[in-house]
């Protein structure tokens, strides 16, 4: 039973009591409105809830009614039990200090509290469960974190249904957040954020770092326990973490993108026992909607960010012959980069964080593979009907082909389903092509490209770079329209596409983004000419969709291209679902013994 406020001539609160057990409260019912004098007290704390004063009263009594246990601590708890009362805590508990600690701590608390309702019970002790079972949300310092409690906070929590707040002490920096639940929140910002350096230390949480530390904990806590959640906001991409800079003390905002599928959310199943569950599941990933016009830049911007993001950056790196070049890098110093180029800086923009995201997340799903028992169901795209594939190696990139190593072959993005499975399939295709150009057996016809026309500005930028440029056509060599541009003798890019004029600009561009990354251009076959041919006309193309001509192309030299969507990280899935893997199998026949494994561990 909760003991009744004191308020006697001096004015003076307990500060120590036994935590009361936190009551069940159905999911419909509402804490009741603060009063009008405590509404007044913290009109400042109102004030960031919202701007009309009525819901701002409500979201301040769910604040008011929560219980709020801090476990940690040294300087940093001083201060966040400071923050926290002035925040508006009425319900708190504070364990986890050393016994020489506790004058400190009640005095601070003493010095913090804004009015007579705000209680504060000390112990020094606690088993987790027992303040799980007691609190609404419980916040964990770096100092209780290092003694290896952090697990363990989250395991309790987590089970127990009991919101979580980390605080984490990184060499240079120190993250505050997600509060919230465990599987959503807490795990993500862990799993995000990598490994740390083990060659620097972390900081020390005393002075002004610990006061401004201290302040983004009360806000994150505040935030939370108040329901500010946008409703706009997609359900992975609505947690954030507070960065502090340990050297300057200043804070920033970041994403942290979900790392586990949310209840009751669609998640691919690369596993499945029967055909009819594969076909149902697939047909609907075929036919779903396509993202609307800005729809990407809106989704997918939150996937990018230097600590928390997938990627590190999207970023313009030169404007050369009509032509935008964009690299996209991920965040780890080995994670390979992305150059695109396009006729528009949004395009450009686009497909390389489509090209990016879309090797992130091959890789991902090799490793969600890794283990999965039973056969993993594609869409066989030249029978139009599920096909399984048996345990066993991925058809590589092959060796002779040095332009793409990233993604890989068979692995692209779109803003449709459609769109993506037409970069997947022309970039097999590019494939099969390098394949044959590391035989050498054939003559292809050269190009003749003038400074002039269409292409003479890419043209003329591709020439700045040095080196003997040459254009070759290679439709001969796979029956779709197929261009390749060599550096001194050597192919350096190949692009295939719907129509001759789309290859032909493609292959152009493709050089254009090799020789723009700054790294050395790695050759490949050495091509030679029986013949001078003139540059196709640029005019719209006809027919049969794209796609289809590339899987007819493909078909026809005895392979059959398979679909499945690319799992294995959902935020980049719900971001972006639109990203595909295409492998090339033999027709009717099982995969090929080279390759990597799906399987290795």
């Amino acid at each position: 039973m909760r003991p009744p406020p004191r308020d006697d001539a001096s004015g003076s609160v307990p500060l120590a009591f036994p935590l009361p057990r936190r009551p069940e409260r159905e999911a419909a019912e509402e804490p009741p409105l603060p009063s009008e004098s405590e509404l007044h007290l913290y009109e400042g704390v109102l004030a960031t809830l919202g701007k009309e004063r009525g819901e701002a009263a409500k979201r301040f009594a769910k604040v008011r009614a929560a219980q709020v246990t801090v476990v940690g601590e040294g300087a940093l708890l001083d201060e966040v039990v400071r923050a926290g009362l002035r925040s508006g805590w009425r319900q708190v508990g504070v364990t986890g200090y050393p016994a020489a600690e506790e004058p400190e701590l009640r005095r601070a608390a003493g010095e913090a509290r804004r009015d007579p309702a705000q209680r504060v019970a000390f112990r020094r002790t606690s088993s987790l469960g027992v303040l799980c079972r007691e609190s609404d949300l419980v916040v964990q310092l770096p100092e209780a974190a290092a003694e290896g409690a952090r697990s363990g906070a989250a395991a309790v929590c987590g089970a127990r249904g009991t919101a979580l707040c980390q605080v984490v002490a990184r060499p240079g920096e120190v993250w505050v957040g997600p509060a919230g639940a465990v599987d959503s929140c807490a795990g993500a910002l862990h799993e995000r954020l990598g490994a740390q350096d083990p060659g620097r230390e972390a900081p020390v949480l005393g002075g002004r770092l610990a006061a401004v530390v201290a302040e983004q904990v009360a806000g994150e806590c505040l935030r939370y326990l108040a329901g500010r959640v946008r409703p706009d906001v997609a359900w992975w991409a609505r947690s954030t973490a507070v960065r502090v800079d340990a050297v300057e003390s200043t804070w920033s905002r970041h994403v942290v993108p979900a790392v586990r599928k949310r209840s009751g959310t669609e998640s691919w199943c690369l596993a499945q026992s029967a055909v009819a569950r594969a076909r149902r599941e697939l047909e609907g990933w075929l036919s779903s909607a396509p993202l609307p016009a800005g729809g990407l830049r809106e989704r997918a911007g939150a996937l990018v960010d230097p600590f928390t993001g997938v990627l590190a950056g999207v970023e313009e790196t030169v404007s050369a012959g009509g032509r935008y070049v964009y690299r996209a890098a991920g965040r780890e110093p080995s994670a390979p980069s992305v150059v695109a180029v396009a006729r528009t800086r949004a395009a450009a923009w686009e497909s390389a964080l489509l090209d990016a995201l879309a090797g992130y997340a091959a890789q991902a799903q090799l490793r969600e593979w890794r283990g999965v028992e039973g056969p993993l169901w594609g869409w066989d795209l030249s029978a139009s009907r599920p096909r399984a594939l048996p345990p066993g190696p991925l058809v590589p990139p092959h060796p002779a082909q040095p332009a793409r190593a990233h993604p890989p072959a068979g692995v692209a993005g779109g803003r449709s389903v459609g769109e993506a499975l037409d970069a997947a399939l022309h970039s097999l295709a590019e494939q099969v092509v390098w394949t044959v150009l590391a035989g050498g057996s054939e003559l292809f016809p050269r190009v003749g490209l003038g400074d002039g026309g269409s292409r003479g500005a890419l043209w003329r930028a591709l020439r700045a770079y040095g080196g003997e440029l040459a254009v070759h056509e290679l439709t001969g060599a796979l029956g779709l329209a197929t261009y390749a541009v060599t550096l001194d003798g050597r192919a350096v890019a190949v692009r295939c596409a719907g129509g001759a004029a789309r290859a032909l600009t493609g292959a152009l561009e493709l050089a254009l983004a090799v020789c723009a990354s700054g790294r050395r251009v790695v050759r490949g076959p050495r091509l030679a000419a029986a013949r001078t041919v003139e540059p196709p006309e640029d005019e719209k193309e006809t027919g049969p969709n794209p796609a289809h001509r590339a899987v007819r192309a493909l078909v026809a030299s005895g392979l059959a291209p398979v679909a499945l969507p690319l799992g294995g990280d959902p935020a980049v899935a719900a971001a972006t679902p639109h990203l595909v893997r295409v492998l090339l199998l033999p027709r009717g026949g099982p995969l090929p013994a080279n390759g990597t494994s799906v399987r290795g561990s």
